[in-house]
């Protein structure tokens, strides 16, 4: 209203601001008063420029002293630049320069007094302002607007500065104090003067002074001494004099005024005397580094925000004599711990207390009746009352948070319950124990923490349970007593207690188990302070949701999962330490929490899953650590304070939605070689649109060509920083063009080390060229069925390798109990061996079965593993098997595996030789140039190959038989043809179907391949009938059965009872013994999967004859080794079934429930079911997905029967 009034006067002052005037000079109007010449308004006149004002006037013959300005002398003038005053001029009438804009300087005169109210309101030209010594007053608003004004000069004998003179306005959005902001500086002359000047005036308790330091005869006022004979600190007297930083208060001090000390916020103690009796409004307030207040004892009254926002200020100390303590007089002291208030203290009055976010203890005295609004809002502090008797208590959140405790004498502990009874939970006992440290064993079917602080019959004994430390072993019985029992806890201290399992249910459905810490363990509990077992491994499923007190949490060091919504809605959580160890953060872990500033996550952790941290507005920024596989969808939804994100090497995929809503993102870095697959959604379109993306330099087509991160329409920027580790989850080659990829310069020695890698299965590295790729620890990964990294690099006659690894590590995915078969490029030692469990490595010697028939494997008991020799391993438990290689290099140098001949008696028993892939890459059996059968371990079971009639790629390591022919003295692998896992895969597609034709357009060769399975597991045989061959065994042709135990097994049999996996035969009478090994009584298939002949199926044990061309053939059979129960007969009423075949120029290729025709342009083929059903047309080259099943396939009218598997 104050400021509504004011200007309303100004408007009406406005009604009669066209003055009459006597007469005129050289263009200024003037009037005769009192026998002197007053300036006045000439009505619509428009004054410019520079404006002089004589010292005298002629008028009808008499000279006049020109004295004043009258109101509204120059109103409005904006084109006035600069006046120059009379140098008897002695007043300046209201309004006389209002809206004078262009005025930018004027001097006064030494004879003015007196400035009228508004006089040079609006003129914010202004900057500086001199008062003269002899003037006295300033009127209300002179200076008001004058928004840049920063320096004022006051004179010794200024007596009152009126209300808001230098205000920007008059009034703030609240209607508090006007505000002068742009005043900087105040010099005066005579500081003793000054403290007894009427400086600024107040009305209703608003003070308009402004902040600025105080300059004295020149010199910053840095500490003052104030004459004793000063009973009064005058209104404002030293407001925002920031430099002060001593005061040394007078003797005989009564009273210290409004805002004489506001903003003063270099005080940091001060010594009040004992006789003060009065600190008003805002006295203090603002005095942000003022840490403590003892307060004199004579001491009655304290005004309305005294000491409002001193923000240090650490503790008080109040005097007996003070009665009441006034709205807000120590609201915002953030600092201020706690506070025992004095006996003789009656009433606390509104917001008293307000915001003293550190306050945690206050003592009341017997002698309050009083608590008003909000007096201790926004604290979370524990009350002890003297009074038996309740003291009223009105309006909102007059004890602060809603879960404040209340300590009251056990003597009105009922009174309070009565009186507050909302609080009933809250109100605790004064006399009893509130702090407990306890050791506990924990108890079957109670609770031993209940039993130490006083047991069940006790009813107030948990209830008063406040800080509790728990050692010993904790069940689910205990944390039910803390969760439900324990209403008052607010502190807790688990560091020394281990979880033990109980199948009692704390939480319905769910209950303590060994080393973790509960499911639901304090949900919505009002926890301040937790402190976890060091011994948990996992924190459970919403074991903190919702405790929104908890303001941090220290992840304990074993701790290596964080559960489902373990923290959700903790939205008072600033800080979580995480420790090295932690390698999941469940769903929800941290979401709507208030996690502040940044997030450093330990280096072990793999995995952040779906909306983990969501809705952290006040996260600034989050560091990923080396490691980090996936970060779920919606991890950090909603993450508005975050501004740029890195993707270490390490992350595979980043879901949908994980940045979303982070519109302030303006940076992200991917240090990622090979691009993870990037959802549409994971970024805001308006990051999309507006975010730089920095990506390596040797990956920036991998970027720009990649749909999904093309996405980032902003800038592509490359880097070429030193990379500490990169990962590679498919292919990279660096060809000769490319830059390496440096490491870090080593500290001290200034060599530049190779960044680690780990290629993940399925990927490869390949090195093109003379320079070398330097790498420090490099992770091979394999998942230990075939899936495996790859190394290719190139090498030269002086044995310089372009790829060269301080540490190669092989590591290999085992499951326990499983045998693997292995074979390395290089020596290892076994002390580089790391498998967490025990094992068996054997190695096989043919010459024992050369010599015995059968045998041949030896545990390995030598110090080093040998290159190209073929090993077996078997380990205890399932987890990682590595092999370490130090210095290990990558060249291009052709490998010979020589073979050992071991002759037998028997011909399948000679020149068994175990070897292996001696490349950390992926080999094609059809570019060995070894035409004979190899032998290979699938996992379970054995198979044979032969390069003549198989397509199979050997994988890196991978260990096989072969029996060395007499024509061949060992096997060469050909560096050129190794290749990647994708680049094999590429090659497969564009060879195998030619390859296959090839073998079919033979008529010498007539193969057909039998399985044998049990629903779970496949063993498979060959027969091939060869006219030139003979009908036992012959080395280079055939492949003796390796029998594999606890698998079905299927083979065929000569004369002389010799199994096999591979029979090439002639067909004599067409008839073929089959035997078969099962471990259990069941029923079995035999299938047929190639027959470029008809055959058919004969059992001998029942009597049935099979067609294949009718399906599988199921039977029952007991356990047992079976050598005579089936025969294989050649029958011209069977039709042939096969997986290629020609029709002219068209071929056909059936695989894996595909029919594909190609080279058929102009043709149609169609595709029957054996009832005559017409399943397809394929018009040209195509293809037709069909099930299962027996099908005749017509192309351009050539007809075969196929079957489809």
């Amino acid at each position: 209203m104050k400021k509504i009034f004011l200007l309303l006067w100004f408007v009406l002052l406005g009604l009669s601001k066209v003055q009459a005037y006597e007469f005129e000079k050289n263009g200024i109007y003037y009037d005769i008063v009192n026998g002197k010449a007053v300036v006045v308004s000439g009505g619509s006149v428009m004054y410019s420029g520079d404006v002089v004002i004589p010292e005298t006037v002629e008028f009808g013959g008499q000279h006049y002293v020109v004295d004043s300005i009258g109101e509204w002398a120059f109103n409005a003038c904006s084109g006035v630049m600069s006046v120059k005053l009379p140098e008897k001029l002695r007043v300046i009438g209201r309004l006389a320069f209002v809206d004078c804009y262009g005025l930018t300087s004027i001097s006064f005169p030494a004879s003015l007094k007196v400035i009228g109210d508004g006089a040079f309101q609006n003129c914010d030209g202004l900057t500086s302002l001199s008062f003269p010594e002899g003037m006295t007053q300033i009127g209300d608003g002179a200076f008001q607007r004058c928004g840049r004004l920063e320096t004022l000069f006051f004179p010794s004998t200024m007596k009152s500065i009126d209300w808001g003179v230098f205000c920007e306005s008059h009034e703030n959005e609240y209607g508090g104090e006007c505000t002068c902001d742009s005043i900087r500086r105040i010099e005066v002359m005579d500081i003793a003067t000054w403290f007894n000047s009427n400086r600024f005036t107040e009305r209703n308790h608003h003070v308009t002074a402004p902040y600025a330091d105080l300059y004295v005869n020149g010199d910053l006022l840095t500490e003052v001494v104030l004459p004793d004979t000063m009973t009064r600190i005058r209104p404002a007297l030293f407001y925002g004099c920031k430099t002060l930083r001593s005061v040394v208060f007078p003797k005989n001090l009564k009273v210290i005024d409004d805002c004489a000390f506001s903003n003063c916020t270099g005080i940091e103690n001060l010594e009040l005397p004992q006789g003060l009796d009065s600190i008003k409004s805002s006295a203090f307030s603002g005095c942000k580094r003022l840490k403590d207040m003892h307060l004199p004892q004579e001491l009655k009254y304290i005004g309305m925000m005294a000491f409002g926002s001193c923000t240090e200020l650490i503790s008080v100390s109040f005097p007996n004599k003070l009665e009441n303590i006034a709205y807000g007089a120590f609201e915002s002291c953030k600092s201020l711990q706690s506070v025992v208030l004095p006996e003789g203290l009656k009433s606390i009055e509104s917001c008293a207390f307000q915001n003293c976010i550190s306050l945690t203890s206050v003592k009341l005295p017997s002698t309050l009746r009083f608590i008003g609004d909000c007096a201790f809002n926004q604290c979370n502090v524990g009350f002890e009352f003297a009074s038996i008797v309740p003291p009223t208590i009105e309006g909102m959140n007059p004890l602060g948070d809603e879960d404040n405790l209340l300590y009251v004498p056990e003597e009105g502990i009922e009174a309070y319950r009565t009186a507050w009874s909302d609080k009933v939970n809250d109100i605790l006992c004064l006399e009893r124990q509130h702090d407990w440290d306890v050791t506990v064993e924990a108890e079957e079917k109670s609770s031993a923490v209940l039993q130490a602080v006083g047991g069940v019959s006790d009813n107030e004994a948990a209830r008063n349970v406040v800080r509790l430390k728990v050692s010993g072993t904790v069940n689910s019985y205990d944390f039910m007593v803390m969760r439900n029992k324990m209403t008052s806890l607010r502190e807790l201290d688990l560091t020394d207690a281990h979880v033990v399992y109980n199948p009692y249910e704390h939480y319905q459905g769910y209950h303590s188990w060994n080393d973790s810490l509960p499911d639901y363990a304090f949900y919505r509990k009002d926890l301040r302070v937790c402190k976890l077992p060091q011994s948990i491994t996992y924190i459970g499923q919403s074991a903190f949701s919702e405790c929104r007190k908890l303001t941090g949490m220290d992840i304990p060091e074993k701790v290596q999962e964080i559960g489902y919504a373990a923290f959700t809605g903790c939205n008072s959580l600033k800080e979580v330490e995480f420790h090295e160890g932690l390698e999941r953060i469940g769903d929800d872990a941290f979401s709507n929490c208030a996690l502040q500033d940044t997030i450093v996550f330990p280096q072990t952790l793999k995995h952040i899953s779906y909306n983990a941290f969501a809705m952290n507005g006040s996260l600034k920024a989050v560091k990923f650590p080396v490691g980090l596989e996936s970060i779920e969808g919606s991890a950090f939804n909603n993450c508005s304070g975050l501004s740029e994100v890195r993707f270490p090497a390490s992350v595979l995929s980043v879901g949908s939605d994980a940045f979303v809503m982070c519109d302030n993102i303006k940076d992200v870095y991917t240090y990622i070689i090979d691009p993870f697959d990037l959802d549409q959604n994971t970024f805001t379109a308006g990051v999309f649109l507006k975010a730089t993306l920095h990506v390596p330099e040797t990956a920036q087509d991998n970027y720009y060509w990649n749909t999904q991160w093309s996405q980032f329409q902003g800038r592509l920027v490359t880097f070429n920083e030193p990379y500490e580790y990169f990962y590679l989850n498919k292919d990279l080659v660096i060809d000769e063009e490319t830059p390496r990829l440096e490491g870090d310069t080593i500290s001290g020695t200034g060599e530049v080390q190779g960044p680690d890698a780990d290629l993940n299965p399925g990927s490869g590295l390949v090195v093109e060229g003379s320079e070398s790729q330097d790498l420090g620890d490099v992770h091979l990964k394999d998942d230990g069925n075939g899936n495996g990294a790859s190394v290719i690099g190139q090498g030269d006659k002086d044995g310089h390798c372009n790829i060269n690894a301080k540490n190669l590590h092989i590591d290999i995915q085992v499951e326990a109990n499983r045998w693997y078969f292995f074979c390395f490029p290089y020596p290892i030692d076994k002390k580089n061996i790391k498998y967490d469990g025990s094992y068996v490595l054997r190695w096989y010697d043919g010459a024992e079965r050369a010599q015995h028939g059968r045998g041949g494997w030896k545990d390995w008991a030598a110090g080093k593993l040998t290159a190209g020799v073929g090993y077996i391993f078997q380990g205890s438990q399932s987890g990682t098997l590595t092999f370490q290689v130090p210095d290990a290099k990558f060249d291009g140098e052709n490998r010979d595996i020589l073979l050992q001949s071991h002759g037998a008696d028997e011909v399948q028993d000679a020149g068994w030789n175990f070897v292996g892939n001696p490349y950390t890459s992926y080999f094609d059996l059809q570019d060995l140039g070894y035409d004979y059968p190899v032998t290979i371990w699938n996992g379970w079971s054995y198979e044979a190959y032969n390069p003549q009639d198989d397509d199979y790629v050997l994988y890196p390591y991978q260990a096989f038989f072969v029996q060395k022919p007499n024509a061949e003295d060992g096997i060469t692998f050909h560096a050129a043809h190794r290749k990647t896992k994708l680049q094999s895969e590429a090659a497969r597609r564009a060879n195998v179907a030619p390859r296959r034709m090839r073998r079919a357009a033979g008529v010498e060769r007539r193969l057909v391949n039998l399985t044998l399975s049990d629903g779970k597991v496949t063993d498979k045989t060959r027969v091939v009938f060869n006219a030139r061959k003979r009908e036992t065994y012959e080395v280079g042709c055939d492949a003796a059965k390796f029998m594999a135990e606890g698998v079905p097994q299927l083979y065929s049999l000569d004369g002389q009872g010799v199994k096999y996996a591979i029979n090439e035969r002639p067909e004599g009478n067409g008839v073929v013994s089959l035997g078969y090994e099962v471990q259990a009584a069941g029923n079995y298939t035999i299938g047929l999967t190639r027959a470029d002949v008809g055959v058919m199926l004969k059992d001998k044990l029942t009597g049935a004859s099979h067609d294949f061309s009718e399906g599988d053939y199921v039977f029952s059979s007991e356990a047992g080794t079976f050598h005579d129960r089936f025969l294989l007969v050649k029958s011209a009423s069977a039709t042939g079934v096969n997986g290629v075949f020609a029709a002219g120029e068209a071929v056909v290729d059936v695989e894996n429930g595909t029919i594909a025709v190609s080279g058929a342009a102009g043709l149609r083929t169609t595709v029957t079911a054996l009832s005559g059903i017409l399943m397809g047309i394929i018009d040209g080259n195509g293809s037709l997905d069909v099930r299962p099943g027996v099908y005749v396939v017509n192309v351009g009218g050539q007809a075969r029967k196929v079957v489809v598997r």
